[in-house]
């Protein structure tokens, strides 16, 4: 084992006591009656509550559960039926990073936690597992099965925690969503969402290894995932995302999602900024929907209030 061993605390070997409530009706049939609206930005909200640039946002699950929760809260007070745990870096190779994987089942399964006391009983929880920052063989040294040990303890614990569903998000290439999707079929048997970051170049809108909207729809669509979808991007504008979404919906069938970012970010006195207003970002969903999408939620830079206002115009269309 590459990353040695991780902690269960707080797992299913020592929570007798924790469990926590299930929501009252089952997601993807709630997926079938309407659409769906996911939480915006963790990190930036962190950052706003005084976490450090680099800094590991996880080990806040632990240290300030209060300030996560807060937020939690602040955006299903907004309206949002789904929110995502903040464990987007949970995995062994980020962890690792700042010398913390020791704890990454107990990270993850606090963050599941707090998701699902600010989600409530007629809320969604959603773990969330981010890309590694590393590339697989040959591109980069992870083999395959270290990338699939690198998911487990996140898989785990969200399978522990009873989450709704797990979302593997901003990957962008194939073979370490594969991993991602390995992990999680070992352990869990909770739907799985998989949102793939795109960019757009002279080449056209693909991810950073190349793999188009087709073909992530196509692999989606193979292995069996409940939802596909895009976050996050680079150079991308609300149009992309509609495009993107559209040429998801002409190679499949299954429910897509999207989750944009308010805006390409620009450096302001050392901060990275967003200036993607809730007003302009909302004037989309109506694209986003008739387009396919049926969860819609928002990424990097978007706040409660963004949230709140794509409530209401998904209210307004219901």
């Amino acid at each position: 084992m590459r990353f040695g061993r991780y902690s269960l605390m707080g797992g299913s070997q020592s929570n007798e006591g924790t469990s926590m409530a299930e929501p009252k009706t089952n997601l993807l049939e709630a997926l079938k009656e309407r659409v769906l609206l996911a939480d915006g930005a963790m990190g930036t909200q962190l950052q706003e509550r005084g976490l450090e640039h680099g800094a590991c946002g996880e080990l806040w699950n632990k240290a300030y559960p209060d300030r996560v929760r807060a937020i939690h809260q602040a955006y299903r007070e907004a309206g949002a039926d789904l929110i995502l745990t903040n464990t987007f870096g949970g995995n062994l190779v980020r962890l690792a990073g700042h010398q913390c994987a020791q704890f990454a089942y107990e990270l993850n399964y606090l963050g599941a936690q707090l998701a699902r006391e600010a989600a409530g009983a007629s809320g969604f929880v959603l773990g969330d597992i981010g890309p590694l920052g590393e590339f697989l063989e040959p591109i980069g040294d992870l083999t395959k099965a270290q990338a699939v040990e690198a998911f487990e303890p996140q898989a785990q614990a969200f399978a522990d925690a009873k989450t709704d569903a797990i979302l593997i998000e901003t990957m962008s290439a194939l073979d370490e969503a594969e991993c991602a999707i390995e992990a999680v079929r070992n352990v869990a048997k909770c739907p799985i969402f998989l949102s793939f970051t795109f960019e757009v170049s002279p080449a056209g809108i693909h991810t950073m290894t190349g793999a188009t909207p087709e073909d992530v729809a196509r692999f989606a669509t193979d292995w069996g995932v409940a939802v596909v979808g895009t976050n996050c991007g680079r150079n991308l504008h609300m149009q992309d995302y509609v495009a993107i979404l559209e040429r998801m919906r002409n190679v499949t069938s299954l429910p897509l999602m999207v989750q944009p970012n308010a805006g390409a970010p620009v450096l302001s006195e050392g901060k990275t900024v967003y200036r993607e207003t809730h007003e302009k970002m909302a004037e989309w969903i109506d694209a986003f929907v008739a387009a396919g999408a049926q969860i819609v939620g928002g990424c990097c830079g978007t706040t409660p209030a963004h949230i709140r206002e794509f409530r209401r115009v998904l209210d307004q269309k219901a």
